[in-house]
């Protein structure tokens, strides 16, 4: 469970099941959802910093190639 290329399915599955008091029940599957939310967004979100981050450098770069090139003619 603590291992990257483990999933807790199994376990939530089995927990869910073994509640026996509907609200609980609710209230379990209710958090697993948040959970799996806030892990799509925090994804999400991290795809596009690296994204722009990138692309910051790939501007950067050309940035520089240009300024390299205008200073070579000047």
């Amino acid at each position: 469970m603590h291992k990257e290329w483990t999933d807790c399915k199994e376990l939530m599955e089995r927990t869910a099941n073994t509640l026996t008091d509907d609200t609980l029940r609710l209230l379990f599957v209710s958090v697993q959802q948040n959970n799996i939310d806030l892990c799509a967004s925090h994804a999400v979100r991290r795809c596009v910093e690296i994204q722009m981050e990138t692309w910051s450098s790939a501007q950067a770069s050309k940035l520089g190639q240009l300024h390299g090139t205008a200073s070579g003619h000047g």
